[in-house]
């Protein structure tokens, strides 16, 4: 008789677990869960979470441990149960996968974007600007040398003649 009533009080607060338990103000256990969460920058990035198993609907356990029978029964029940949550379960832990991944996207992203801006923000105007005469000086001293090297050449062929 004991047992029997400690299995009814056990039965009981599974059904207050599965009547409480919930995301965003919305049951997960007691109904089929089905929600879109944006994930990403653009509106094709979602992920559609549904589990899709209405735990209520699979636990029918109620008869007891009183006799063999019932408790047979509600073994059964209980069996039932435990693989349909196991299977909810499975899925929940591979929308976390899926969440888990984008979350890694988003934040190498979020890197690779502040990096980028790290380069332009923190570019030194002064530095390349003198850089960028150097770079026109040193051409300028080249064209020349060259013209140079240019009238040597017509110098010496003059003389050789």
């Amino acid at each position: 008789n004991y047992i029997n009533v400690e299995f009814g009080e056990l039965v009981n607060e599974m059904d207050a677990i599965i009547g409480t338990t919930e995301f965003n103000g919305t049951l997960l256990l007691d109904t089929n869960y089905s929600e879109t969460f944006l994930v990403g920058v653009n509106a094709a990035d979602t992920i559609a979470v549904i589990l899709g198993t209405d735990i209520t609907a699979a636990t029918g356990i109620g008869q007891g441990v009183d006799t063999l029978g019932n408790a047979t029964t509600s073994a059964g029940e209980i069996d039932t149960l435990i693989g349909v949550v196991s299977g909810v379960r499975a899925n929940v832990g591979a929308y976390q996968s899926r969440f888990g991944f984008r979350e890694d996207v988003i934040n190498t992203s979020i890197e690779n974007i502040a990096a980028a801006r790290s380069t332009i923000v923190d570019t030194d105007i002064a530095e390349e600007q003198s850089k960028y005469t150097t770079a026109q000086v040193m051409t300028e001293v080249a064209t020349a040398a060259l013209a140079q090297a240019n009238n040597m050449k017509t110098s010496l062929l003059s003389l050789v003649q």
